[in-house]
């Protein structure tokens, strides 16, 4: 896909993202791989639900701004996406976001990683949770790393959420499934406690899933 296709995709995903409150404000960042040495990325300071596509900017993998049309600085978790992308090459899209009931569901001491649906299993695999760590800063990266390997959908705790894919649509609808699966359990709370997935079942879908 070229660059200017790629451009309005993501585009498009800020905008649903904004209309489906799984971001509010200028929360949320959203990169694209673009080969072996570069990245498109959202901006800092801006609504993802307005993005166009000349506010977004082209980076090489060490983080040097190679173009910005709009004069933009990148989003200030820029570290973040560059470790997942050097820790794995199978991933080319990522979107880090505040989707309520994933966000609400990280607040409480509440098992959010034990699978409870297998169609959630299908789509991004078992729900990664990082520990706390402050917003924008190193921390935030040097939690993720354990679970980079393992998790293709992570729930960073009172943050949000970061989901991976092997391009920016399968990355868009893991956080879709992702928030889908944090409001099934959250309404299911309020009546009970979801029942978890057996282990054979588990191993069995995730031997599919591969």
């Amino acid at each position: 896909m070229d660059i200017n296709r790629l451009k309005r995709r993501i585009c498009v995903i800020g905008k649903r993202m904004h209309q489906r409150k799984y971001i509010s404000g200028y929360d949320g960042n959203i990169s694209v791989r673009l080969g072996n040495d570069r990245i498109l990325i959202t901006p800092t300071g801006v609504c993802k639900g307005d993005l166009e596509p000349d506010m977004l900017l082209e980076l090489g993998l060490s983080g040097t701004i190679l173009d910005s049309p709009g004069g933009f600085s990148p989003t200030s978790e820029l570290n973040m996406h560059m470790d997942v992308y050097s820790s794995r090459e199978d991933i080319n899209g990522i979107i880090h976001a505040h989707p309520i009931h994933a966000t609400a569901l990280s607040l409480l001491y509440f098992d959010i990683s034990t699978p409870v649906l297998p169609e959630s299993l299908f789509s991004f695999g078992k729900i990664g949770v990082a520990d706390f760590a402050i917003p924008t800063t190193k921390a935030v990266v040097d939690s993720i790393k354990p679970l980079l390997q393992e998790h293709d959908a992570i729930i960073l705790k009172k943050h949000g959420t970061i989901t991976f894919g092997k391009d920016i649509m399968e990355s868009y609808y893991r956080l879709e499934s992702l928030e889908h699966t944090c409001e099934i359990i959250y309404k299911t709370s309020v009546i009970g406690k979801a029942l978890p997935l057996g282990h054979d079942v588990i191993r069995k879908i995730m031997a599919i899933r591969k």
